[in-house]
């Protein structure tokens, strides 16, 4: 049987305008705002110089998703514009990709209007795109659909983000977006890199031929679409390292374009939590950790790594975590002013969904299990580069 819900949100993130179905209540239970009246700047006003800097909800449960009613605390007509975006941004992604393996030239321009979008959306409600990415990403997971073109598509759109926490200009942001999105077409013309058997037979001449996939990609690109110039600079670069460890040519800090900095770091948290070669990836946090203290060896850029950590926090939107009352939560929204302290909800019978900056919990870090079967990082493997698919021992 379905149990009631209890749902606790911040008054400052209650939509004006949202009509809610069920009574708002206080800490002590008094009723604040009855169902069925709208929510007004005024009411917010008159809750908060009462010292209500929170409203309980109980909700009797219907059997609905538990994550359109947290939505609540988003723009219900951005977070529908979103979701149309992510799934019409695929069907660009998916359309342009076979008319290049059938025709070998294939038009952008749908494409480029679609992360036009997820832009300007983005931008309105970072933390609102965050939340759906992570919802569409969860339930790919747990369906085992996640694929190349989905891979591709989310360096594209967590990227994106990035750049709108940096304060990078639009036509940055899209064309990095376009680049991400694009950069692995030349795995699309050998498939049989996906194939482990392929792999174990052929390691050392697969590894060679995969570290140049990056200049493929950007020669295919060069012939069929004809993107300008930068955006293959950055489909080349995804890969390069500040510190040259990386590839297909080795470059350094100076020689990275800014974008690029974007993907390659971002690239590298997808690539440790949801490897191309292997089983089970690491949860997010640990990822971010490793991304963290590379970032300080000289690896990765400072000042994206910071970013990418303001825009998905440590505990990035999805995370199961464990609390300090040994409860388990799952992060469904992120406080940037406090990486640490999201917005979580219980996964026992109460639902119950509470923001850690108003709760004496803690996080005690992640909890193993959830969708993708994730696993934590030890200390020595904090050292190992897990986001180079070709140095891990485990890959094959």
């Amino acid at each position: 049987m379905d149990q009631d819900r209890s749902w606790i949100i911040r008054t400052t993130d209650l939509k004006v305008g949202t009509i809610f179905s069920f009574d708002l209540t206080d800490r002590s239970g008094r009723v604040v705002l009855k169902s069925g009246q709208p929510f007004s700047e005024p009411i917010r006003k008159r809750l908060l110089a009462a010292g209500v800097d929170s409203v309980t909800i109980m909700v009797m449960a219907k059997g609905e998703d538990s994550t359109q009613l947290l939505l609540e605390c988003y723009d219900e007509e951005v977070v529908q514009r979103l979701q149309a975006n992510l799934i019409q941004t695929e069907q660009a992604l998916r359309s342009f990709m076979d008319e290049l393996k059938q025709e070998h030239r294939a038009d952008t321009e749908g494409l480029r209007s679609q992360l036009d979008t997820f832009f300007v959306e983005a931008g309105r409600d970072t933390s609102a795109a965050l939340g759906v990415l992570a919802a569409r990403w969860n339930q790919e997971l747990s369906e085992n659909a996640v694929s190349l073109m989905s891979r591709s598509a989310r360096l594209s759109w967590i990227s994106m983000v990035t750049g709108v926490v940096m304060g990078l200009s639009a036509s940055d942001i899209v064309s990095m977006g376009l680049a991400g999105s694009l950069h692995d077409v030349s795995i699309l013309f050998h498939p049989e890199w996906l194939d482990e058997e392929f792999r174990r037979s052929n390691t050392r001449q697969f590894w060679a031929d995969f570290q140049r996939h990056p200049i493929e990609s950007a020669e295919i690109l060069r012939q069929a679409s004809g993107l300008n110039e930068r955006i293959l600079m950055n489909v080349t670069q995804v890969h390069e390292h500040l510190d040259g460890s990386g590839y297909p040519r080795g470059l350094r800090a100076t020689q990275i374009l800014p974008t690029a900095r974007v993907l390659n770091v971002v690239d590298a948290y997808l690539e440790i939590v949801e490897p191309l070669f292997r089983m089970h990836g690491v949860v997010p946090s640990d990822a971010l950790a490793q991304i963290c203290l590379h970032a300080t060896q000289g690896v990765f850029d400072r000042d994206v790594t910071h970013a990418l950590i303001e825009a998905l926090s440590l505990y990035p939107i999805g995370t199961e975590v464990e609390l300090s009352d040994s409860s388990r939560a799952i992060v469904v929204r992120s406080n940037s002013e406090s990486p640490l302290q999201p917005v979580v909800r219980l996964l026992d019978s109460s639902h119950a969904v509470t923001d850690l900056l108003q709760s004496n919990l803690k996080i005690q870090g992640p909890a193993l299990g959830g969708p993708g079967r994730r696993r934590r990082i030890s200390k020595l493997e904090m050292q190992i580069p897990l986001w180079d698919v070709s140095t891990k021992h485990d890959i094959l």
